[in-house]
């Protein structure tokens, strides 16, 4: 092939390819529909969140040790449910989990909680549940170690109880 034949070969394949487009019937044009689809799920849950440790302080005698105390102060815990599907349960206290040497002897223990939030109740005895409502609820939690003869010894003291969340 000769250069100037080489040089008119895009000019023919222009002019065969306009051809070609002139004689071919127009493009269809696609059609159709399809279905978007979202999911969602909110989960039946019930998250408790440990917000401060309590703190048992003595009375003037130290016969009682209290978190109503001067110097006391109560637990407190945040529960968020996401239905009305559960309650909320506090196991009272039968011992100290820390005592010095006799710390333990001729003591009764109480424990009660209060709640405020989307549910309202207050000094509800440890033992019995309550139901929560949908959303957030404080708790707090008190508790108290009363010695029936005699006073607490000096030393270190840990009363433990179990707050939880339950399906009810």
């Amino acid at each position: 092939m000769t250069r100037r034949a080489q040089r008119r070969l895009p000019a023919r394949l222009l002019a065969t390819a306009a051809a070609f487009a002139a004689a071919a019937p127009p493009a269809a044009q696609a059609q159709g529909s399809g279905s978007l689809i979202f999911n969602g799920l909110i989960p039946d849950a019930c998250i408790l969140l440990i917000t401060t440790p309590g703190v048992l302080a003595p009375n003037a005698t130290n016969t009682e040790l209290s978190s109503q105390e001067t110097g006391g102060s109560p637990a407190l815990a945040t529960l968020t449910t996401t239905s009305t599907n559960f309650e909320v349960q506090v196991d009272p206290a039968s011992a100290f989990s820390v005592e010095p040497t006799g710390g333990g002897t001729n003591v009764s223990f109480s424990v009660d909680y209060s709640l405020a939030g989307v549910t309202i109740l207050s000094d509800i005895l440890a033992g019995v549940g309550s139901p929560l409502g949908f959303g957030i609820t404080f708790a707090t939690v008190d508790a108290a170690a009363i010695k029936s003869s005699g006073a607490f010894p000096a030393g270190a003291y840990q009363l433990q109880t179990t707050i939880r969340c339950v399906s009810s």
